[in-house]
């Protein structure tokens, strides 16, 4: 009898022993969870906030089959747009939406690349998985207001040897990764310790680079009236022409710094010997940059993936100089036609017999790109309709009115009341289809003294942001003489 009673208090007490086990491990749980959701919490408000927004990120990366550096881009993405409920992102795949890397001129052969696109707007084109969270961050950052610090970061610790009693080998140290900064100029860049300074040949040659199989160099000049693109048409013809054959490897876009530019690699021959030129290209301030990389073809996949670093690591610094947007410095008089107005030095005025002043065309003002004479904008001034008497209103309603009959897929983007030369008038912008390419329409017109007076300002849609503070500046300044 006083053995089952013994019996009966242990199993009580493993009873209770277990309950207060099992207290233990439930508490032990729900501080766990609590910290997961605390952390979470934190880690949102604090890594990506979610508070109002209004912006529309996306991250695209773009991946093929087989590809480790795009499994950790696409862990990284991952990672950002779950931290931010107004992020979105999606995995395109090589193969499967060929189409989605012809669309964003993406190479396939390049990936992983990642595209950030705000409200719309590709605002980066980011290469490889290197740092690649940090590039993303900076980029959000820099087109909303979000307060965005880095992902934390795994640091993973090198490996250790275990001591052995064989006999000692060397093995060759690491390449020494060297930190460029030249404040004068305004730029950063991370490179290879196999490269050694060289002397610049010009004043528009930043720093050189060079070792006995590659030339490196960074050339910084005013940027022109060419895009990037049309700079590098102009490149590939000129290596085609002196040094044939060549072939264009690859073309597509990227990043330089916080800038999109367009990075090009041409295959070339010279004295028998084929040779790569390696270039990214893009403007930044005012100014053109260009990171060049030429080696011979032999050489070219030993050096390749250390020359897209020295790209994907190059930074533009506050201290980067800046060109203000030209000023308009010529002026046209015209007595006959009682007006002057002031235009900038980067169009030339028409000769007098390409006027018309029977037909009301006072003075022409033209654009072109010295490449290849190619049209980029004209500027016209005219006076007409003497003893119509036309309102303006009446005037404007009718050029609408001819666009839309025209041209049926033409927009009204803009009517504004405004003066010219201190007449009442009206500015108009009209966005048109004309053989397939999209132009702007943008003037300005007034009465004066029974007469109607336009300036107009005709160009690409894709031009016309660049020319439209030329045309406000010419209208600006436009005055009828005393």
């Amino acid at each position: 009898m006083t053995e089952e009673k013994s019996i009966g208090k242990r199993l009580k007490e493993r009873k209770t022993s277990n309950l207060k086990l099992y207290m233990l491990v439930t508490l032990f749980v729900v501080m766990i969870v609590t910290a997961v959701i605390i952390g979470t919490y934190w880690f949102r408000r604090e890594v990506l906030p979610t508070e109002e927004q209004n912006h529309e990120i996306e991250l695209i990366v773009f991946s093929i089959e087989g590809c480790s550096a795009c499994t950790k881009a696409i862990k990284t993405v991952e990672e950002i747009a779950e931290s931010s409920e107004i992020i979105e992102y999606r995995i395109v795949k090589y193969g499967e939406e060929s189409e989605e890397f012809e669309k964003f001129g993406v190479d396939f052969t390049m990936v992983p690349v990642t595209i950030v696109l705000i409200d719309g707007e590709v605002r980066g084109i980011l290469g490889s998985a290197y740092n690649l969270d940090t590039k993303i961050i900076d980029i959000i950052k820099r087109y909303t207001s979000l307060t965005i610090t880095p992902l934390p970061q795994t640091v993973i610790p090198a490996p250790t040897t275990p001591t052995t009693t064989s006999s000692p080998t060397t093995t060759p140290a690491p390449t020494e990764i060297i930190k460029y900064t030249n404040l004068d100029a305004g730029i950063s860049f991370e490179y290879p310790s196999y490269l050694t300074h060289g002397t610049s040949s010009d004043e528009y040659t930043l720093v050189v680079l060079e070792n006995k199989d590659v030339w490196m160099d960074i050339i910084r000049i005013e940027a022109s009236h060419y895009t990037v693109e049309e700079f590098n048409d102009y490149v590939i013809d000129s290596l085609c022409r002196d040094y044939p054959p060549c072939e264009v490897m690859q073309r597509v876009k990227t990043h330089l710094g916080e800038e999109i530019g367009e990075r090009i690699i041409v295959q070339y021959t010279q004295n028998g010997v084929k040779k790569v030129r390696f270039s990214l290209l893009a403007d930044h301030k005012g100014y053109r940059y260009d990171v060049r990389f030429f080696t011979t073809l032999s050489k070219f996949n030993e050096y390749m993936e250390d020359a897209k670093k020295i790209m994907e690591s190059f930074e533009f610094l506050s201290t980067a100089p800046e060109i203000s947007t030209p000023e308009v410095s010529l002026k046209y008089i015209d007595e006959e036609a009682g007006i002057s107005f002031e235009y900038p030095t980067s169009f030339f005025l028409s000769a007098e017999e390409e006027t018309n002043k029977e037909r009301g065309i006072i003075a022409i003002l033209y654009s072109y790109e010295t490449k290849d004479e190619k049209f980029v904008a004209t500027i016209k001034i005219r006076r007409m309709g003497c003893g119509s008497g036309y309102t303006i209103e009446r005037y404007t309603n009718e050029v609408i009115e001819y666009f839309s009959k025209e041209y049926p897929s033409s927009k009204l983007i803009e009517r504004t009341e405004m003066s010219l030369g201190g007449a009442k008038g009206e500015r108009i912008l009209i966005e048109y289809v004309q053989n397939g390419v999209k132009w702007v329409r943008f003037s300005l017109s007034a009465n004066y003294k029974g007469c109607r007076y336009d300036v107009l300002l005709f160009t690409t849609l894709s031009k016309f942001d660049e020319y439209r503070e030329y045309a406000e500046k010419v209208m600006e300044s436009f005055k009828f003489l005393p």
